[in-house]
């Protein structure tokens, strides 16, 4: 019997798998800086993902730029109670400030399927543009296209409707 160049020094065969791979050994535990890094790294990642979240759900302000200077006239109709009525100047300040905090959200293709009351603004710029901003919180529909929002707009655009309603 010869011996084979596989021998150990100790006297046993070396093992073999048959021509199957051996499983990967554990990895060695994690140090308590590596753990701390670990950590922070995971903390970092869960505050990142509500900062992200925020940063699309900013919205767009249509009206930002728009100035009481820019408007020549303007009106308002209700459905309840039932009010068309022009407004003076103190109530186009009020509603330009409110129009410029109005942020959109996303497009909403079934506005008109909504109930309650709407007040609706037409106001004419001096270059002749004429817009209509139709609110019903959390909705608005500026122009004919409806779109998500904030409630407090809403409820501030129903309260110059109704000084207006209110006014002689």
């Amino acid at each position: 019997m010869s011996v084979s160049k596989d021998f150990v020094e100790d006297g046993r065969f070396p093992q073999t798998t048959g021509g199957r791979e051996q499983p990967t050994p554990e990895p060695p535990p994690l140090t308590p800086r590596q753990r701390r890094i670990l950590y922070a790294a995971m903390l970092a990642i869960l505050l990142l993902i509500p900062s992200i979240a925020l940063i699309f759900r900013s919205g767009d302000k249509p009206f930002r730029d728009l100035d009481v200077s820019q408007v020549v006239a303007a009106s308002v109709e209700s459905t309840s109670p039932d009010v068309s009525a022009a407004l003076d100047g103190d109530a186009i300040a009020d509603l330009v400030s409110v129009l410029q905090a109005v942020k959109l959200y996303g497009e909403v293709l079934n506005y008109q399927e909504l109930s309650g009351t709407f007040v609706t603004f037409t106001f004419t710029l001096a270059d002749g543009t004429e817009h209509t901003v139709s609110a019903c919180a959390p909705y608005v529909v500026i122009d004919g296209t409806g779109y998500q929002t904030d409630a407090e707009p809403c409820q501030a655009l129903g309260t110059i409707a109704d000084q207006a309603a209110a006014a002689p």
